[in-house]
């Protein structure tokens, strides 16, 4: 339910930009004057007869429409000077770019994800593309023709609907073409205005007794966005109301039949998910009222709905005998409810627009019917509706430029253009892009990158991307939401999945800190960070002074603990880092060796055990397996506390982001809804120390009390281990020579409560020293009481 709060600050918003809208305010009195004007005169006898004569000459309906003309030339050059395109929008230009280049319908070639939700769109720009013609330029024509479309149909149902008063200038029309948000849309290089022109369409057509047109505009706009589904059903549902048009529905199920259903099988074979990724990534099956509800308020005080909506309603119900009004009241309400449920959008009014001229045209028509009664109370009450409905016409929008407010943003602000070409685009993004070409990708450089904002950087600068969000990514979208906020924003990779992915560059963090900044480069004064330091890589981009990164080599050859004097578990870390980010991918043994005679100087429990504890380029471990101490059986295993209900996991836990390093099943001591509020601890059955050294992969947070695994000798920790801050899992070694031939037992402890207080633990074996004879696999640990 809304809240007070909110209410109080959107009407304080929306009184601040009245002053701002008064040009508006005088021009939409002057309109409501003309419009008022042939109903004043039909009380004075000698008006009227001159009023039903040029009605009778039709002269009041050529009229009309040369109004209705003026109305959209108006609403066209007010969108071209409100002209923009969306960053999403450059998601389906991706996707036509590469059709038209022989890759498919993906985003990245190779990669078969359905990132967009606009299939007929998408076609419709690519068309041209083939030809040379810009999607940038195609989409913004097609939008304004669209809507020039749009304010047309409005003025047909205007004079369908009312029949009995046709009487001055078409409202309707004037109140879209000035509607800030429906002028903001006749751009934006999206599906919005083409598929309310489509539901418009087919509206217009089954008023007509057209069903097989109706059907196929429906289709279309389904086809443009699946959420047009919802009209074109409740059209139907509304033929079947009435009992003559009942055999017409044969006939307008026909397209559904011959056209979508081929193209959704279609679609599911290419894609091989019932649903588009999207569905997944917005967790579309959820309820989000709360969120919803917000939308719409936000959006009916940015677009002066206040008054309109319950006069749209009461036109309906004056006018409920014919298809459109039913189709209002079915439709609309359907509708309204559904963007309600998946909490609305994030882009300020998008999804209102298809259902804005439908509520424009039934207000009017309440007004136009209170105007007509021969009721000196009920013409005063209709010129209060009147006046009621004039803030259609004001830009009252309560989201400012540039401001994102109740996760809702005026998204025109962000993304405006100068021209119809590449050139045009007015965004840090669209210079981000242009710079990674100039100095990575024209040096040679394929990165593939992990971006949050896809759309115009993937577009300009076509390299692989990875979606952080998960709209082109099926692993990400199908990840549980951890926290409802921002619609389609909710879903995160986190650096563990991008590490996993191996990425070559990122707009997030992939380690934690302090690591982080040792992972950041600069392009241009962009900041990436890179999952691994590939020299390869690096060496492309240097002699440039716009790029800058830290060489970590240098960082690892002044590497000194005996300086730094870090505890044991920040220098385990520092180790994981080296290693994670370095050694793993080069087999640097000489830099390696350096370190390691550092750290073991100021750590010689370390000393044994330095030969394992950096990578070497991915090469095995030069080690004999001797036990290994799996997850597999988990009633090896006793578990106190609510940290291990689910023991053990092959996956993240719902609301734990992607989980990197691990084999198969693994210890996490985070539990469902209780999340990092988990504690417990779980512990093996007892087994024989037969190596000499044992290692194991660990993640999650860092706190030596609160969060360790521990290798327990006759009842004692003689080991123990935290992790990182991080879903990197990496590995721990441990010198457990000494324990040779003794009972042991592993012990996962999480006491802690605290943000990032869980933790994760994998892959526990033993080794035999270099130089011991050698197994061919690691044999499982057997408890003492079963051998």
């Amino acid at each position: 339910m809304l809240q007070y709060p909110l209410l109080t600050e959107l009407l304080e918003r929306y009184r601040a930009m009245l002053p701002q809208c008064l040009p508006w305010v005088l021009g939409s009195l002057f309109a409501a004057f003309v419009f008022l004007l042939p109903f004043v005169l039909l009380r004075v006898p000698a008006a009227r007869r001159l009023l039903y004569a040029a009605l009778e000459s039709r002269v009041l309906g050529r009229l009309s429409w040369a109004l209705t003309l003026a109305a959209a030339t108006f609403g066209v050059i007010r969108a071209c000077t409100l002209m923009w395109v969306a960053d999403d929008a450059f998601i389906s230009f991706r996707y036509a770019e590469n059709l038209v280049r022989g890759h498919g319908l993906v985003f990245n070639p190779g990669e078969r994800v359905e990132g967009y939700t606009n299939f007929l769109w998408t076609l419709l720009v690519a068309a041209p593309m083939a030809v040379g013609v810009g999607p940038i330029t195609t989409s913004i024509v097609l939008s304004l023709l669209c809507f020039a479309g749009v304010i047309v149909l409005s003025t047909r149902l205007s004079a369908r609907i009312n029949p009995e008063s046709r009487f001055g200038m078409p409202l309707g029309a004037l109140l879209i073409a000035c509607n800030y948000t429906m002028t903001s849309f006749g751009t934006s290089g999206l599906e919005t205005m083409f598929g309310a022109f489509m539901v418009l369409l087919a509206m217009d057509c089954a008023a007509r007794r057209r069903p097989l047109s109706a059907a196929a505009a429906g289709i279309a706009a389904t086809m443009a966005h699946p959420d047009h589904a919802i009209f074109y059903a409740s059209l139907g549902a509304v033929l079947l109301t009435y009992r003559e048009r009942r055999r017409e529905i044969l006939r307008y199920v026909l397209p559904f039949a011959l056209v979508y259903m081929p193209y959704y099988i279609w679609r599911w074979h290419y894609y091989g998910e019932l649903f588009p990724n999207t569905y997944y990534t917005k967790s579309a099956e959820l309820l989000y009222f709360s969120q919803g509800m917000v939308y719409w308020a936000v959006t009916v005080f940015s677009a002066g709905l206040l008054a309109v909506v319950p006069l749209a309603v009461e036109g309906a119900v004056l006018r409920r005998h014919l298809p459109e009004a039913r189709q209002l009241l079915i439709g609309g309400t359907l509708y309204t409810v559904y963007v309600a449920k998946i909490g609305g959008d994030f882009m300020l009014g998008r999804l209102a627009v298809v259902l804005l001229p439908l509520l424009v045209v039934f207000a009017e028509s309440a007004v136009r019917w209170l105007l007509t009664r021969c009721n000196l109370a009920a013409n005063a009450l209709g010129a209060l509706a009147l006046l009621s409905i004039l803030p259609v016409m004001w830009p009252t929008t309560v989201v400012g430029p540039g401001e994102k407010a109740w996760h809702v943003a005026d998204e025109r602000t962000f993304y405006p253009m100068r021209a119809l070409s590449e050139d045009g685009i007015v965004s840090p993004s669209a210079q981000q892009a242009r710079d990674l070409r100039r100095l990575v990708v024209e040096r040679g450089g394929t990165p593939t990158i992990a971006a949050g904002s896809i759309g115009i950087f993937g577009y300009l600068s076509r390299v692989p991307i990875v979606d952080i969000f998960g709209l082109t990514d099926r692993t990400i979208a199908h990840q549980p939401i951890r926290k409802r906020g921002r619609p389609g924003h909710e879903k995160n990779s986190g650096g563990a999945y991008l590490f996993d992915r191996q990425v070559d560059l990122s707009t997030d963090p992939v380690f934690p800190a302090p690591y982080d900044r040792l992972t950041r480069l600069k392009l241009a004064g962009t900041p990436y960070f890179m999952t691994g330091f590939h020299t390869g890589f690096l060496e492309k981009l240097q002699g440039s002074r716009e790029v800058r990164f830290t060489d970590v080599r240098r960082t690892i050859d002044r590497y000194d603990p005996e300086r730094l004097r870090p505890t044991p578990e920040r220098l385990a870390c520092d180790l994981w880092f080296f290693d994670q980010y370095y050694f793993r991918h080069h087999d640097d043994r000489e830099r390696g060796a350096r370190l390691l005679q550092r750290v073991t100087k100021w750590e010689p429990s370390l000393a044994n055990v330095s030969e394992v504890l950096l990578s070497r380029g991915g090469a095995p471990l030069p080690m004999s397996p001797r036990a290994r101490l799996g997850f597999d059986a988990p009633e090896r295993w006793e578990n106190w506390g609510d940290s291990f209900v689910r023991f053990p996991t092959t996956s993240p836990v719902p609301d734990q982001q992607f989980v990197a390093g691990h084999t198969g099943p693994f210890a996490n001591s985070m539990a469902d809804r209780l999340l990092d509020g988990a504690t417990g601890s779980s512990v093996s059955a007892t087994f024989m120390i037969v190596g000499d050294i044992m290692t194991l992969q660990i993640g999650g947070g860092m706190d030596p009390q609160g969060l360790t695994v521990s290798l327990l000798v006759d009842g004692q920790p003689v080991r123990s281990a935290t992790g990182c801050i991080s879903e990197i899992m990496g590995r721990r070694v441990w010198d457990i020579s000494e324990f040779k031939g003794k009972s042991a037992s592993i012990r996962i402890e999480d006491r802690s409560a605290d943000s990032y207080g869980h933790i994760m633990v994998d892959e526990i074996v033993q080794w035999a020293a270099t130089g011991t004879e050698r197994a061919t696999a690691p044999a499982p640990v057997v408890p003492e009481e079963d051998r």
